[in-house]
């Protein structure tokens, strides 16, 4: 069992994408991003959200009575690298407790996971307006490697 920068233990819940766990999954990222940013309801909870789950697994810190954060990671295979690649593409900690180490918990506990999954590299993409955020993956040793380019389709 992991725990927070306060010693306290912290409840480490592997989450698999079968259907039962991927809706109480779902539901508890609502619960905990409702207070965060409201859009992201439709994007968890709509029609598509199931349907691209191959390579996708979570991990959640669960408090007594509520979810306390999430890390939501991918395992995808490249051409150009010699094993799988990790990305972590969402992580998200209830604001109430904030600054406590669950992030820096779930993104351990996630680095263990992908190796377990046979990864060889752990990435993150982060907005550039997200300094805080930016500082947050350095402080844990992760390297800006690349700049990213987007392009939205409609």
């Amino acid at each position: 069992m992991k725990t927070n920068r306060t010693g306290a233990a912290l409840l480490l819940v592997f989450v698999t994408w079968s259907s039962p766990t991927q809706a109480a999954f779902a539901q508890s990222q609502v619960e905990v991003r409702g207070r965060i940013s409201g859009p992201i309801r439709s994007k968890l909870t709509g029609p598509s959200y199931g349907e691209h789950v191959k390579g996708n697994f979570a991990l959640v810190v669960q408090g007594e009575t509520s979810l306390l954060g999430a890390i939501t990671l991918h395992r995808t295979v490249v051409l150009h690298r010699p094993k799988p690649v990790g990305r972590i593409t969402s992580l998200v900690v209830d604001p109430s407790v904030r600054g406590q180490g669950l992030g820096r918990a779930l993104v351990l506990a996630a680095e263990e996971a992908v190796v377990q999954a046979g990864c060889g590299l752990l990435e993150v993409t982060s907005h550039q307006r997200r300094t805080d955020a930016h500082s947050f993956y350095r402080h844990l040793a992760y390297e800006q490697t690349s700049f990213r380019f987007a392009k939205v389709f409609a």
